[in-house]
């Protein structure tokens, strides 16, 4: 059907006459909300507008179809009830402005005269899609306002749980409105991930902070220069390719690699060729392959801007690669395909330290694989232990390289060390001349080319009495104990002789402190210091300083109040944790329990305590909560060390508790918090730091078949459910948050299931639950885990 142009009436038949009439409806009504009567005039004054145009026609006359088509679809969504929720009611404020402002610009057009219209014409067409963006961008928050509270009635299914004697009829309810609400559910998480799609950009990865190389860990200087220059020529050459790319040191436990990485990084970063760097360390927490590829990824995008637009392309085409896929597939779609679409001049170099110390072979495999399809002027530098099964894993084409620690350069290179801690000694304790060539001679004979083991032997004598004399008895016991032992072997001596030199292994409170705080230290996800541990021990006996004083040597950051306290190298780890004898021994599986214990206390007392400034922007009754977007700030400044450490590690802590230390004490402990103190911890975590997912706790709980626990959690995550939703829509408002937008989503979503609409699993509440002293068989434990579904978080 042909439209005359400048005929007002055919725009009817071209946006519908039903469609129309609505407006004029909505226009006319006395008692509808007066912002959307604005609205539905302003949709009626722009369609009848964009006729009057004489160029660009058919581009006006579109988008006054589309202006039609969304105004019309967002009257016809909204909820029958009066009076409109209040956050429904500033969207469609904010809609009806952006419409005002649209109608404002187009009528400043058509009121130029005709010479200017003319002029104006070829720029028009860029005015369209500008509207249109604007006009989407003001469509998108109400609409899926509009859904959640048209799908996802959440008040519903908490409203089904009343106490903890929840009868079987009440559950029965309980299922049915999840039921009933499962298709919303996931119509919902389905339009969620089409907004967080249209805004989400590389920032949406996490980024592991302290990763990075330091100047203060690299080797000295004077040392290792061979080395250096070594590994800077095959930087430098020509284009190379396949494994070749890939410059793969490995050598046993203290040669001095993570010296050696530091250098080589620090050289690239002075020469602007380093693109990324990434150490692992087992005792500061960073084991992850994961956040070693979102480093590397958002590394690659800061540096070049074609790379940083593809990595955004893909992640909006998939925002689920900002949570937990494969690790070779955040590989190849964060950064190696990124990176073939992108021409980024070279040399461009990686530093990966420590590739032993990763949680799995996810890295090994991206080397073996992925790396060498890099284009050529790649260089992946990687550390690690020689051990076979990393080699193995390499594959043959890798050819590793060690430092030939039984070499003269390298026995040079330790003199220089050597020299350098022993003046240190010398300087601080007043021993003039001391020591000798023949002493540093010997010293160089019973390290057998190991850094660390020099570095051990001299922080410890640096605070000891009479250290001169004790170096000669050390090295005299040296000469019969460890002559031409294995590398781990010599340090396991090594550490050995420094913890009996604590001589208090026969009184009980110190061996008990001792437990408790290195087998803290063992697990800690963060280092934190010594003021930090103070606070995490509390009123514990002996404090840790007291304790990690006696064994100084073999902990680094005791002196400095601002520094975090570490073990000292991640050998002395392992040898406390696998090899050590007796009391020395750390049992590692046990200490997670108490640490958990330990944060959940500190959380329950904090929360308990006093009202934190800010909490609360969750509850349906908060002002807060009504009259904000944007996830507000919570006031945390008086929170300590100790406290933030709980609120970022509580749960994971928890969720790799040994199954079979779960004490009465940290179960009460863990109820008191789930049922009271849930919420509060959500607002605080998601205002200073990032939403983290209740599934894992839920998945743990069903593991441990703490089946009282599950039950509390099932209540509390049924009256989460509104919250969620508040803070669901806060985070989309925020539009700087996507990942976290997914987690959220993810976990309501875990609250209606498919597998809740098949009739033959039995809703884990109406199972009969034994308290906490009952048993049972196991047999009917695993009947009950087979029939269980998965509860609500």
């Amino acid at each position: 059907m042909s439209r005359k142009k400048g005929t007002k009436g055919k725009i009817v038949e071209r946006a519908g006459d039903a469609a129309v009439l609505v407006l004029k409806t909505v226009v006319a009504a006395t008692s509808i909300f007066p912002p959307l009567q604005s609205v539905a005039g302003c949709a009626l004054s722009i369609i009848t507008l964009v006729q009057d145009f004489r160029s660009n026609t058919k581009a006006w006359a579109e988008f006054g179809d589309h202006v039609t088509a969304i105004v019309v679809g967002v009257i016809g969504k909204l909820p029958d009830n009066n009076p409109v929720r209040d956050d429904i009611k500033e969207s469609i404020n904010q809609l009806s402005l952006t419409l005002s402002r649209i109608l404002k610009e187009i009528e400043e057009i058509q009121n130029k005269s005709t010479a200017s219209r003319f002029l104006m014409s070829a720029a028009s067409p860029g005015k369209i899609p500008d509207m249109r963006r604007h006009l989407d961008e003001a469509i998108k928050l109400l609409e899926l306002k509009i859904t959640i509270n048209t799908h996802t009635d959440v008040a519903t299914i908490a409203a089904a749980l009343k106490d903890d004697h929840t009868s079987r009829m009440d559950v029965a309810a309980l299922f049915a409105a999840i039921k009933d609400n499962n298709q919303g559910a996931t119509e919902l998480f389905e339009r969620c991930r089409e907004i967080v799609a249209s805004t989400i950009t590389f920032t949406a990865l996490s980024y592991t902070s302290n990763a990075g190389w330091d100047d203060t860990q690299t080797c000295l200087v004077g040392t290792r220069q061979a080395e250096i220059d070594k590994v800077m020529d095959w930087v430098r050459e020509k284009d190379i390719s396949g494994t070749q790319q890939i410059y793969f040191l490995a050598d046993v436990v203290g040669s001095g690699k993570t010296a050696l990485a530091h250098s080589i990084a620090q050289e690239c970063s002075d020469y602007k060729l380093l693109a990324s760097s990434f150490f692992f360390d087992r005792k500061a927490g960073r084991t992850s392959p994961r956040d070693f590829v979102f480093n590397l990824a958002r590394d690659l995008a800061s540096k070049f801007p074609e790379v940083s637009g593809h990595i955004s392309l893909a992640l909006q085409a998939d925002p689920t690669l900002s949570l937990s896929p494969p690790v070779s597939l955040l590989f190849e779609k964060l950064v190696l395909e990124p990176v073939l679409r992108s021409g980024v001049p070279g040399p461009i170099v990686v530093v990966i330290d420590a590739l032993h110390e990763v949680e799995n072979s996810d890295v090994e495999s991206i080397l073996r694989w992925k790396i060498p399809i890099l284009p050529g002027q790649f260089r992946v530098f990687v550390t690690s232990r020689p051990e076979r099964s990393i080699l193995r894993s390499l594959g043959p084409d890798i050819t590793p390289h060690d430092l030939a620690i039984h070499g003269s350069a390298n026995r040079a290179d330790m003199e220089i060390y050597a020299t350098h801690k022993l003046d240190e000694i010398a300087l601080e304790h007043e021993l003039g001349h001391w020591p000798d060539q023949q002493l540093i001679t010997t010293v160089l004979n019973r390290a057998e080319g190991l850094f660390v083991w020099i570095a051990t032997i001299c922080d410890y004598l640096f605070s000891q009495v009479c250290p001169d004399k004790l170096l000669e008895d050390l090295l005299e016991t040296a000469v019969t104990r460890e002559t031409q032992l294995p590398p781990e072997k010599k340090m396991d001596g090594l550490y050995s002789t420094i913890l009996v030199a604590a001589k208090q292994w026969d009184n009980p409170y110190f061996v008990e402190g001792y437990q408790r705080v290195m087998g803290g230290m063992v697990v800690q996800k963060k280092p934190l210091t010594v003021d930090g541990l103070q606070l995490l021990h509390g009123s514990a006996r002996p404090p840790p300083k007291e304790i990690l004083s006696a064994i100084a040597s073999l902990i680094t950051g005791l002196t400095r109040s601002n520094h975090p306290v570490q073990i000292l190298h991640s050998s002395f780890r392992e040898y406390i944790i696998a090899r050590a004898p007796g009391a020395h021994r750390i049992l590692a599986e046990q200490h997670n329990a108490w640490v958990a214990l330990i944060c959940v206390t500190i959380l329950n007392e904090m929360f308990s305590s006093a009202k934190i400034d800010g909490c609360g922007y969750l509850a349906s009754s908060s002002r807060t909560s009504a009259d904000s977007t944007g996830v507000p700030d919570v006031e945390v400044g008086h929170f300590t060390e100790a406290q933030w450490y709980a609120v970022d590690f509580w749960l994971v802590h928890m969720t790799h508790c040994d199954l079979t230390v779960l004490t009465p004490d940290l179960k009460e402990a863990l109820r008191t918090f789930l049922s009271r103190h849930l919420l509060s911890w959500i607002e605080v975590i998601t205002s200073k730091s990032k939403y983290q997912s209740l599934i894992p706790l839920r998945n743990w709980l069903e593991t441990t078949a703490q089946y009282n626990l599950i039950r509390d959690v099932w209540h509390q995550a049924a009256a989460l459910g509104e919250p969620l939703v508040r803070l669901l829509k806060r985070l989309l408002e925020d539009r700087s948050r996507p990942g976290e937008v997914l987690l959220v989503m993810k976990d309501l979503k875990d609250m209606g299931q498919n597998s809740w609409a098949d009739d033959s699993m039995a809703p884990f509440p109406s199972v009969f639950i034994p308290g906490d002293d009952e048993e049972s068989d196991d047999s009917s434990l695993r009947r009950r885990r087979r029939r269980r579904p998965r509860s609500g978080i």
